[in-house]
C-alpha cells in the first residue's frame, strides 16, 4: 500500500484541505473533518463543485460546512491544486 503524503494543505475555518501530488481525477481537494475524510470536486464547465466521496460518521451539517467553506474558497484551493499538479509534472 502506498502511502499518500500531503504536497500541500491549508487550514480554512478549522477544516484541513489537502491536496496530493499523487492523486487522481476527477481535480478535487481532500477535507478533513475531525480526522475523517471527504473528497471535495472542483467547478468545471460540465459540472458544479460536488462532494464526491465522505466518510459517514461525519456529521451532515459538518459536512456541508466544509462544503461551503470548499466553494467560498474554491479559487485559493485550486490554486493549491493546481501548484501541486505542477510540481508532480516537473
Amino acid at each position: 500500500m502506498v502511502t499518500k503524503l500531503p504536497m500541500s494543505s491549508k487550514t480554512i475555518d478549522g477544516i484541513r484541505f489537502n491536496a496530493y501530488s499523487n492523486d487522481h481525477g476527477p481535480p478535487h481537494i481532500d477535507a478533513e473533518v475531525e480526522g475523517m475524510k471527504m473528497k471535495l470536486v472542483f467547478e468545471t464547465d460540465e459540472d458544479p463543485p460536488y462532494i464526491k466521496t465522505k466518510n459517514p460518521r461525519i456529521k451532515d451539517q459538518d459536512a456541508k460546512r466544509a462544503f461551503k467553506i470548499f466553494r467560498d474558497n474554491q479559487g485559493t484551493l485550486r490554486a493549491m491544486f493546481n501548484e501541486v499538479q505542477n510540481a508532480r509534472e516537473n
